[in-house]
């Protein structure tokens, strides 16, 4: 069988998706200077969360000494409404392309696993392509770059962290989406909303990752497993899950 090449459709969808990730590092950087910028300054926020409203309204209502300061932090509070605005945009153009597209089956079934929504799902099937490609899961893991590194000579074997040498951009998808994992399980309200109209196999499938991953991520913590380790263990598994899932789902016809 010959090497998978997407069509332009399909590349069209992956470089929206890679745009979004761009804007995503846009927006992480923004304020990452704002941050820098106040602790300069000798400002140090006290709430709990960053970011959510309280913060917001405390860098609106922030006081500098100087006025060319003031200045600075405006034009930083404007970099970053700029940067979330261009995220919402592509988020709703990317809402309304996937839908016509022919892989969208596959991004329904993605769907129907907890911590993959709409922009996760179309992301990780817009970077793997084609699941019939890979016959089996360790395949899609070299391909991710979450298989680990290997050197052995003679007898000595030894095993280190993961290559990383694969497609980054659903490997990163990948570790994001495996932080729900330690969650208990559960179906909720939209979680069920995803679900509906989708085959009962699907849903079987969703909620044995869920199990699956939850008790194996614990075993691991109470193990006293670094929690990083944890998480790309569970995004292995994971990994071996949306294979599965995945090969539930018709082949797309090419366009």
């Amino acid at each position: 069988r010959g090497i998978y090449i997407p069509n332009d459709a399909d590349e069209a969808i992956r470089d929206l998706t890679r745009a979004r990730s761009d804007v995503v590092d846009d927006v992480r950087r923004a304020k990452q200077r704002l941050k820098s910028f106040l602790l300069r300054q000798g400002f140090h926020y006290k709430g709990k969360a960053n970011w959510a409203e309280p913060h917001r309204r405390y860098l609106r209502e922030l006081k500098l000494p100087v006025p060319a300061l003031k200045a600075v932090l405006e034009e930083y509070l404007l970099m970053i409404d700029q940067a979330e605005r261009r995220l919402s945009n592509i988020d709703d153009l990317l809402a309304v392309q996937v839908v016509s597209w022919r892989m969208f089956p596959a991004v329904e079934a993605l769907m129907c696993m907890r911590g993959i929504q709409l922009t996760a799902a179309t992301v990780l099937i817009a970077e793997i392509g084609d699941i019939h490609r890979f016959r089996h899961p360790r395949q899609l893991l070299g391909f991710l770059g979450l298989v680990p590194l290997e050197k052995t000579t003679g007898e000595r074997r030894r095993v280190g962290s993961i290559t990383k040498t694969g497609n980054s951009h659903a490997r990163w998808m990948m570790v994001e989406v495996a932080q729900h994992a330690l969650l208990p399980p559960k179906v909720s309200s939209i979680l069920s909303a995803r679900q509906e109209g989708q085959p009962q196999r699907y849903q079987e499938l969703a909620w044995k990752v869920q199990t699956r991953l939850h008790k194996r991520g614990w075993q691991l913590l109470h193990r006293q497993v670094m929690p990083a380790k944890v998480t790309v263990a569970l995004a292995r598994e994971l990994t071996g899950f949306i294979w599965a899932m995945l090969k539930l789902v018709p082949e797309p016809k090419q366009a």
